[in-house]
Parts: structure tokens; C-alpha cells; sequence
């Protein structure tokens, strides 16, 4: 970042009367680069000053269950796909790798939504047949 790169930050009002009262107590005098820095990255730091506002955090957790909840859908229809395919033949295996392809989503993403066992179950009921 240079001097003329424009950082924007989002604050709450106890956030913005707290960052005005640390400017106020700057010695007018003594300003220094060093000092500013520090006082603002203790700012920045104390998580008692700094808080998420409510509506941030839940639009966070929402925005996180439609993520999650697509990401399971995905990974269920690929699941229910691979087990036709090997059924048909058209399929070598049920892995994790197997349904990460086949759904577009990340494997460890699958691995936090199938357990190993049920790969292992099912890897067995489709032998049987």
C-alpha cells in the first residue's frame, strides 16, 4: 500500500467515539507515525471495542446455512448419481475424491458432510449386488 491507497472501515458509533477520543488524547506536540500506529492497532486489536454489529453477524450465519445448505444438496444428489453409475457399471468406486467431481464441491467439503463409514457401507451394499 502506498500513501494514496484509500482504506474504507466500517464502525459503529461507540467504535467512532472511541477512535475520536484517542485522537484527542494525541499530544499535539509529539505526534509521531509510530505512535498513532500504535494506539490505532491497539484499537483495532481490543476485541472489547470492536464487535460485530448484530445484523453483521446474522447475515453472516445465513449467508452460512444457504452455503452449506447448497453445498449438502450438491453433495447428495452426486452421492445418489455415483451409486446408479456403479450400479450401471458406468462407475469404478464411491470415494470422497468420486463425489467432490461429481458435485463441484471441495472434498474436505465432503468429508465434513459423509462420514467414512457411510462410504465404507455403501461400497459394501454395492458390492453385494
Amino acid at each position: 500500500m502506498d500513501a494514496n491507497t484509500i482504506i474504507r472501515i466500517d464502525m459503529n458509533i461507540l467504535e467512532f467515539e472511541y477512535l475520536q477520543e484517542v485522537i484527542k488524547n494525541l499530544d499535539s506536540t509529539d505526534i509521531n507515525q509510530n505512535y498513532i500506529k500504535e494506539k490505532l492497532t491497539k484499537l483495532i486489536k481490543s476485541p472489547s471495542v470492536f464487535q460485530r454489529s448484530e445484523a453483521k453477524q446474522d447475515a453472516a450465519e445465513r449467508a452460512t446455512r444457504v452455503r452449506s445448505r447448497k453445498a449438502k444438496e450438491k453433495i447428495e444428489k452426486a452421492h445418489k448419481q455415483l451409486k446408479l453409475d456403479i450400479k450401471r457399471g458406468t462407475a469404478k468406486k464411491m470415494s470422497y475424491y468420486a463425489l467432490s467431481k461429481l458435485s463441484g464441491v471441495h472434498i474436505n467439503t465432503v468429508k465434513k458432510y459423509i462420514t467414512l463409514d457411510e462410504v465404507k457401507v455403501i461400497k459394501a451394499k454395492l458390492s453385494l449386488h
